[in-house]
Protein backbone atom coordinates (compact mmCIF):
# COMPACT_ATOMS: atom_id res chain seq x y z
CA UNK A 1 0.00 0.00 0.00
CA UNK A 2 1.31 3.39 -0.96
CA UNK A 3 -0.05 6.21 1.18
CA UNK A 4 0.13 9.80 -0.05
CA UNK A 5 2.98 11.62 1.72
CA UNK A 6 0.66 14.11 3.46
CA UNK A 7 -1.53 11.30 4.81
CA UNK A 8 1.52 9.30 5.86
CA UNK A 9 2.91 12.33 7.71
CA UNK A 10 -0.38 13.00 9.53
CA UNK A 11 -0.85 9.35 10.40
CA UNK A 12 2.72 9.16 11.70
CA UNK A 13 2.04 12.14 13.97
CA UNK A 14 -1.16 10.58 15.27
CA UNK A 15 0.55 7.27 15.92
CA UNK A 16 3.40 8.99 17.76
CA UNK A 17 0.84 10.83 19.90
CA UNK A 18 -1.00 7.57 20.59
CA UNK A 19 2.23 5.82 21.53
CA UNK A 20 3.15 8.60 24.00
CA UNK A 21 -0.36 8.47 25.49
CA UNK A 22 -0.14 4.69 25.94
CA UNK A 23 3.24 5.05 27.63
CA UNK A 24 1.71 7.64 29.98
CA UNK A 25 -1.32 5.41 30.57
CA UNK A 26 0.95 2.52 31.56
CA UNK A 27 2.89 4.79 33.93
CA UNK A 28 -0.36 5.99 35.51
CA UNK A 29 -1.53 2.39 35.95
CA UNK A 30 1.73 1.65 37.74
CA UNK A 31 1.23 4.72 39.96
CA UNK A 32 -2.30 3.52 40.68
CA UNK A 33 -0.97 0.07 41.60
CA UNK A 34 1.57 1.53 44.04
CA UNK A 35 -1.14 3.72 45.61
CA UNK A 36 -3.49 0.75 45.93
CA UNK A 37 -0.83 -1.34 47.63
CA UNK A 38 0.00 1.50 50.01
CA UNK A 39 -3.67 2.31 50.64
CA UNK A 40 -3.13 5.98 49.82
CA UNK A 41 -6.60 7.31 49.01
CA UNK A 42 -5.44 10.68 47.67
CA UNK A 43 -2.86 9.07 45.38
CA UNK A 44 -5.47 6.60 44.15
CA UNK A 45 -7.85 9.45 43.36
CA UNK A 46 -5.14 11.41 41.55
CA UNK A 47 -4.19 8.33 39.51
CA UNK A 48 -7.81 7.71 38.53
CA UNK A 49 -8.22 11.34 37.42
CA UNK A 50 -5.03 11.17 35.36
CA UNK A 51 -6.05 7.80 33.94
CA UNK A 52 -9.33 9.34 32.77
CA UNK A 53 -7.51 12.28 31.13
CA UNK A 54 -5.13 9.96 29.28
CA UNK A 55 -8.03 7.72 28.24
CA UNK A 56 -9.69 10.78 26.67
CA UNK A 57 -6.47 11.49 24.77
CA UNK A 58 -6.42 7.91 23.50
CA UNK A 59 -10.05 8.14 22.40
CA UNK A 60 -9.24 11.37 20.60
CA UNK A 61 -6.34 9.67 18.81
CA UNK A 62 -8.64 6.89 17.66
CA UNK A 63 -11.23 9.41 16.40
CA UNK A 64 -8.55 11.39 14.58
CA UNK A 65 -7.19 8.28 12.85
CA UNK A 66 -10.68 7.30 11.70
CA UNK A 67 -11.36 10.84 10.51
CA UNK A 68 -8.09 10.89 8.58
CA UNK A 69 -8.87 7.54 6.95
CA UNK A 70 -12.42 8.61 6.08
CA UNK A 71 -11.46 12.00 4.65
CA UNK A 72 -8.44 10.81 2.71
CA UNK A 73 -10.32 7.91 1.09
CA UNK A 74 -13.88 9.25 0.91
CA UNK A 75 -15.10 6.28 2.95
CA UNK A 76 -17.67 6.13 5.73
CA UNK A 77 -16.54 5.88 9.34
CA UNK A 78 -17.24 2.15 9.34
CA UNK A 79 -15.26 1.65 6.14
CA UNK A 80 -12.48 3.86 7.54
CA UNK A 81 -11.82 1.25 10.22
CA UNK A 82 -11.05 -1.26 7.47
CA UNK A 83 -8.81 1.31 5.76
CA UNK A 84 -6.85 1.69 9.01
CA UNK A 85 -6.39 -2.07 9.11
CA UNK A 86 -4.91 -1.89 5.62
CA UNK A 87 -2.69 1.03 6.60
CA UNK A 88 -1.23 -1.11 9.38
CA UNK A 89 0.48 -3.07 6.60
CA UNK A 90 2.42 0.01 5.45
CA UNK A 91 6.06 -1.06 5.98
CA UNK A 92 7.22 2.33 7.27
CA UNK A 93 4.48 2.29 9.94
CA UNK A 94 4.68 -1.36 10.95
CA UNK A 95 7.15 -0.79 13.83
CA UNK A 96 5.05 1.91 15.50
CA UNK A 97 1.84 -0.10 15.04
CA UNK A 98 3.57 -3.04 16.75
CA UNK A 99 4.79 -0.86 19.64
CA UNK A 100 1.27 0.52 20.06
CA UNK A 101 -0.23 -2.97 20.07
CA UNK A 102 2.31 -4.16 22.66
CA UNK A 103 1.75 -1.10 24.86
CA UNK A 104 -2.03 -1.52 24.63
CA UNK A 105 -1.72 -5.16 25.74
CA UNK A 106 0.49 -4.15 28.68
CA UNK A 107 -2.00 -1.45 29.68
CA UNK A 108 -4.86 -3.93 29.49
CA UNK A 109 -3.01 -6.42 31.71
CA UNK A 110 -2.05 -3.75 34.26
CA UNK A 111 -5.60 -2.41 34.37
CA UNK A 112 -7.00 -5.92 34.86
CA UNK A 113 -4.49 -6.59 37.66
CA UNK A 114 -5.46 -3.33 39.40
CA UNK A 115 -9.13 -4.22 39.03
CA UNK A 116 -8.53 -7.68 40.49
CA UNK A 117 -6.67 -6.15 43.43
CA UNK A 118 -9.55 -3.73 44.06
CA UNK A 119 -12.15 -6.52 43.94
CA UNK A 120 -10.09 -8.66 46.34
CA UNK A 121 -9.69 -5.75 48.74
CA UNK A 122 -13.42 -5.03 48.58
CA UNK A 123 -14.22 -8.67 49.36
CA UNK A 124 -11.90 -8.59 52.40
CA UNK A 125 -13.47 -5.35 53.62
CA UNK A 126 -16.95 -6.83 53.17
CA UNK A 127 -15.95 -9.91 55.17
CA UNK A 128 -14.60 -7.71 57.96
CA UNK A 129 -17.82 -5.68 58.00
CA UNK A 130 -19.88 -8.86 58.09
CA UNK A 131 -17.89 -10.08 61.11
CA UNK A 132 -18.22 -6.72 62.87
CA UNK A 133 -21.93 -6.44 62.17
CA UNK A 134 -22.45 -10.04 63.28
CA UNK A 135 -20.59 -9.33 66.52
CA UNK A 136 -22.63 -6.18 67.02
CA UNK A 137 -25.81 -8.25 66.90
CA UNK A 138 -24.59 -10.36 69.85
CA UNK A 139 -23.45 -7.55 72.11
CA UNK A 140 -23.50 -8.12 75.85
CA UNK A 141 -24.78 -5.09 77.71
CA UNK A 142 -25.54 -4.20 81.31
CA UNK A 143 -28.92 -3.15 82.67
CA UNK A 144 -29.51 -0.60 85.42
CA UNK A 145 -28.80 -3.22 88.10
CA UNK A 146 -25.45 -4.22 86.52
CA UNK A 147 -26.72 -7.53 85.25
CA UNK A 148 -25.35 -8.64 81.92
CA UNK A 149 -27.81 -9.10 79.14
CA UNK A 150 -27.33 -10.41 75.67
CA UNK A 151 -29.04 -8.07 73.31
CA UNK A 152 -29.52 -8.26 69.60
CA UNK A 153 -28.79 -4.99 67.97
CA UNK A 154 -30.66 -3.57 65.08
CA UNK A 155 -28.54 -3.27 61.99
CA UNK A 156 -27.44 0.29 62.49
CA UNK A 157 -24.07 1.50 61.29
CA UNK A 158 -21.29 1.30 63.83
CA UNK A 159 -21.04 4.44 65.91
CA UNK A 160 -24.70 5.38 65.51
CA UNK A 161 -26.94 5.87 68.47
Amino acid sequence: MNLPPAVLALLSQLLAQEERALERFLAVLEEERRALLAGEAEAISAAVEEKNRVAETLQNCARQKLLLAAKSTGKTDEEAAHVLQEWMQEPSLAPVWERIRTLAERCQRANLENGTFIRERLALNQQALDVLLGAQERLTTYDALGTTRLRTATRRPLGSA
